[in-house]
């Protein structure tokens, strides 16, 4: 090997070790001694980086959606030996490909490991010891780990609890489709790599323990983990640095608890690896490695498209097929935003939208103009996007040229990307507003001379206000967990579609965003775009509340294959011995009532129906700037879009709803369920907003009337005396 192999300790970093550079909320350049042994294999990895925009085989979309563009070249990296955990080439071995020892041979992955908060979530020290700023009273981080989101509802279970609802082994298997793997998926709440701790010592009666333990959901108790049979998730490098990984086979394997062989399995696209049935072990084949190593070209490395963070983040689209709208939660951004990352015009997409022939805009304009995520969510020590930290960059300085090499950025890039900062984006808050704004790339004063007051307008709106009017995708309008259908899964309604159920066919209408004032970098409030997901559970706990446990709540709802007699009973108001998504509603206070008594009945004290709003910001889904709002009737109007109503749908009987602690002010507007269907409206002047042509008051009315009045008569009594002396 080029660097020597790396130790265990290497592969599996403690969370002690992390970096203080990390946690200490700095953004500059850290000092990286490298070795003069690796010049060579730099020098070389930067061509690379020069030539990586050179022209490749496979067609792409354009900018205009009508001509190939470039992928980046891999053929200038050398072949890459595929290691298993002992660092043992896996054709030997037949283990599981593991991506920290194959790609550690040149690269750094301890230090990638440690400055990746897509891998560790939110979890650190800080976040172990005291909890979070803000949130829930249960949660217990910032980011995805500890953090609980009503709309995916499940609960991670901390040391110490006295009832298990996820363990790590659970939390991998569920929301693993959203985790690159590392951090948490290898360490837990713990130091030591789950399957390498001491877990032949039996747990005290009575003990909880999320690192050792699931919940067996037939028996509701915890059961016992056998970390050794499943393996760890290491962090996946393949996932996110090669043009095809197979995510569907990914998920496949951690929802099986086939942990160890998930990052193998994202390679099944490639042809490197097959494997007889779904039961069998995956293998790689010889036929496709060269002297024991496996080409680049044939691996697929490149850097991270906006394809691959589209496996996690949301619809990205750059095909020359048209566009099929995937509604589906599992979409993150489209489902809770309506946002498609792609330069195909609409028109020529292939979804069923109202007046779509008329929409030759693109989904989003900086996806035709052949940005990706990267140009945006940089790494932070990116020799070419550098921007030093006010904080270290001496006064004197108007601009620091001192920067990490090249070659010490490919042996240690960070993985903690440029990030902005927004309402329900909450981890990795010390590098909050590391990335590039609008106004860091455009200037506004030289493209907007025919707006009156620029300089109102830009202190009082975000320019996604005027610039993301409305999204042309479905997105979510509200998510019901107080019963489940016959899957398991909530109630979902959706908005901007009128049949979710048909959505390949169903008209898509998309909708309108209200607009809520967020703080920006600047301190300075703007509205912006905001998209309202309504949610609905049961709490339990009293003084101390908690959500039930889902498990909890399918025993009080389900029975066996069925519905429980008594929720059958009560729900099942057309006597059909099922129930549809209307009766599932719990608009009733015998419904609410019926529920209630199941959840007791199965052990759960004090349940409580609770609301929950939860705003999700736009930035994407920009359009062109003839698409953008200009007429000044938009906001000054009486019907102004700053005063919107937006609709979630059906909600629970006499059930209050407020928004997600934490995210937003609860005077910016009012929630309104008299009819049996929730509605918000903005209440823009408690924003501290005045809106001329909207905003009533009286006392400047009257005022403006009586000057109005007075004005008049004063014409009056004068032109009558004039009148009147003339006619003498």
């Amino acid at each position: 090997m080029i660097f020597g192999e790396p130790s265990m300790n290497s592969v599996f970093p403690s969370l002690r070790g992390r970096s203080l550079l990390a946690r200490s909320g700095k953004t500059g350049n850290p000092t990286i001694a490298a070795p003069a042994s690796l010049l060579p294999v730099a020098a070389l990895i930067a061509c690379l980086m020069i030539a990586r925009d050179a022209p490749a085989e496979g067609p792409a979309l354009s900018a205009s959606g009508e001509t190939e563009t470039t992928e980046p070249a891999t053929r200038l990296h050398p072949p890459i030996s595929l290691l298993d955990r002992d660092g043992k080439n896996v054709l030997e071995s037949n283990a599981p490909i593991s991506p920290t020892r194959t790609c550690g041979a040149c690269h750094d992955t301890t230090y990638i490991s440690e400055h990746c908060y897509h891998a560790w979530q939110g979890l650190d020290a800080d976040s172990r010891n005291t909890g979070p700023s803000s949130g829930h009273p249960w949660d217990v981080g910032e980011g995805g780990w500890g953090r609980w989101n009503p709309l995916l509802y499940r609960q991670l279970t901390v040391p110490g609890n006295s009832s298990l609802d996820l363990g790590i082994a659970d939390w991998i298997r569920i929301f693993g489709w959203r985790h690159p793997g590392g951090g948490p998926a290898v360490v837990g709440w713990g130091d030591t790599p789950l399957d390498l701790a001491d877990a032949e010592q039996a747990l005290p009666e009575g003990t909880i323990d999320p690192n050792r333990q699931v919940l067996d959901p037939q028996t509701r108790q915890p059961v016992a983990w056998d970390w050794k049979a499943s393996g760890v998730v290491e962090l996946n490098c393949f996932l996110c640095h090669t043009k095809n990984p197979d995510n569907e086979s990914r998920v496949a394997e951690l929802g099986k608890g086939r942990f160890a062989w998930a990052a193998t399995a994202t390679l099944a696209h490639t042809g490197i690896v097959s494997r007889p049935s779904e039961d069998a072990p995956w293998s790689v084949d010889p036929s496709m490695l060269v002297d024991g190593q496996v080409p680049a070209e044939t691996l697929g490395l490149t850097v991270p498209q906006s394809e691959n963070c589209g496996a996690c983040h949301g619809q990205v689209w750059f095909d020359r097929e048209p566009l099929v709208i995937e509604l589906s939660p599992r979409q993150w951004s489209t489902a809770t935003k309506g946002q498609v990352f792609s330069p195909q015009r609409i028109s020529d997409s292939a979804v069923n939208l109202r007046n779509r022939e008329k929409l030759a805009r693109p989904w989003d304009v900086h996806a035709q103009a052949m940005l990706d995520c990267r140009s945006c969510h940089f790494s932070l020590n990116d020799p070419a996007m550098h921007r030093p930290s006010e904080d270290m960059r001496p006064k004197h300085l108007r601009f620091d040229p001192r920067r990490v090499t090249t070659e010490e950025f490919l042996r240690r890039p960070s993985h903690d990307f440029a990030k902005g900062s927004t309402v329900q984006g909450r981890i990795a808050s010390h590098l909050t507003d590391t990335m590039r704004t609008c106004r860091d790339c455009h200037d506004a004063e030289s493209t907007h001379e025919w707006l009156p007051y620029r300089r109102v307008h830009f202190d009082r709106l975000a320019c996604e206000a005027c610039h993301i009017p409305q999204t042309y995708a479905p997105a979510l309008a509200a998510i019901d967990w107080t019963t489940l259908d016959e899957n398991g899964h909530p109630r979902i309604t959706w908005r901007g579609i009128e049949s979710p159920k048909e959505a390949a066919s169903s008209l898509v209408t998309g909708f309108e965003p209200v607009l809520l004032p967020r703080t920006d970098s600047d301190g300075k409030a703007r509205l912006t775009p905001v998209n309202l997901v309504a949610a609905w559970y049961w709490t339990t706990g009293g003084d101390d509340p908690r959500p039930v446990r889902f498990a909890d709540l399918q025993a009080a709802v389900r029975e066996g294959d069925d519905y429980h007699p008594d929720i059958l009973a009560a729900l099942d108001t057309n006597h059909d011995g099922r129930l549809d998504e209307k009766e599932r509603v719990l608009d009733t206070a015998a419904k609410v009532e019926a529920v209630r008594k199941r959840l007791e009945a199965v052990g759960v004290a004090d349940p409580k129906l609770v609301g929950e709003a939860v705003p999700f910001e736009l930035h994407h889904g920009v359009g062109r700037a003839e698409d953008a709002v200009k007429e000044c009737e938009t906001c000054h109007h009486p019907e102004s879009a700053a005063a919107r109503v937006l609709d979630f749908g059906p909600a629970p009987h006499n059930a209050s709803i407020a928004f997600s602690p934490g995210t937003v002010p609860a005077v910016i507007g009012e929630f309104d369920s008299n009819r049996g269907t929730l509605t918000f409206r903005p209440k823009v002047e408690a924003q501290n907003y005045y809106l001329l042509g909207h905003s009533p008051q009286s006392a400047i009315d009257l005022v403006g009337l009586l000057i109005v009045a007075a004005t008049v008569l004063g014409v009056a009594v004068h032109a009558g005396r004039r009148i009147t002396k003339a006619g003498r």
